[in-house]
């Protein structure tokens, strides 16, 4: 009956043991998990100066969409659109960023691209799905025949 108590005993200390590994390592991952809390934070930080600093230069260099082209119509009523972003440095870092932030007017609305290609050095494309004012997208009948007599009732009358 000793060794059976023994033997329990020693098996408790052993789960003892292991809960108090369990809660250092707990404790750790407590730790571990408030750096990264921490650098997502500064990550987020850093991010937003960027964006704020690239605004700013992007506004000093005064970048603007050129050399705008209307090509087919894609669905009805939408036309799509082209067009080079201009005053783009060929040195300039984050040049799709920069394509994403520059809005353009088209029909007297302002838009900002659906999609961004960097084309090379200096050299990025901007395209726009517009679907307002534009007529031409839009199917419309321009005349009709009426085919007398084709369509008679067939009580006579």
């Amino acid at each position: 009956m000793n060794a059976i108590r023994r033997g329990w005993e020693i098996e408790v200390a052993g789960h003892e043991i292991a809960r108090e590994e369990w809660r250092l390592e707990q404790q750790q991952h407590a730790v571990v998990e408030e750096k990264w809390k921490l650098q997502v934070e500064w990550h987020k930080e850093e991010v937003a100066h960027r964006i704020r600093e690239e605004e700013e230069e992007r506004q000093k260099l005064n970048m603007f969409w050129g050399n705008v082209e209307a090509h087919t119509c894609i669905t009805y009523g939408t036309r799509e659109y082209t067009a080079q972003l201009m005053n783009l440095p060929t040195t300039w870092e984050h040049p799709i960023e920069a394509c994403k932030a520059t809005a353009i007017e088209i029909h007297g609305n302002s838009y900002l691209p659906k999609s961004c290609e960097d084309k090379g050095p200096g050299v990025v494309i901007g395209r726009w799905e517009v679907n307002q004012h534009e007529p031409d997208c839009a199917s419309f009948w321009i005349w009709y025949k009426d085919k007398e007599g084709h369509f008679r009732s067939k009580r006579g009358t």
